[in-house]
């Protein structure tokens, strides 16, 4: 299975990732490192794990991009932050 992880650089995206790679997935993960770090994805093999640095909020290609990857995925998991989603209050 392929599955696409948005926010998998954070805590509890990489947690995520790596429950999903213990269960035999590959995964591509989506994070612009806004407050999520490489360090906790990078124990994962290049073969399991694919990480791409975009930011989804504001990047005017990820229509086709989203596309041809989500076409290619079993499974989509969103993590966001919630400061960033317009509306939400910050604690």
């Amino acid at each position: 299975m392929k599955s696409l992880v948005t926010g998998g650089a954070g805590f509890i995206g990489s947690n995520l990732v790596d429950y999903l790679v213990s269960k035999g997935h590959k995964v591509i993960v989506l994070d612009n490192f806004c407050t999520g770090k490489r360090r906790n994805l990078s124990h994962h093999k290049k073969k399991n794990v694919k990480i791409i640095k975009i930011d989804i909020s504001t990047n005017k290609k990820l229509n086709k991009f989203n596309d041809d990857l989500c076409d290619e995925c079993d499974n989509l998991f969103i993590e966001l932050e919630r400061y960033r989603i317009k509306g939400s209050k910050q604690f």
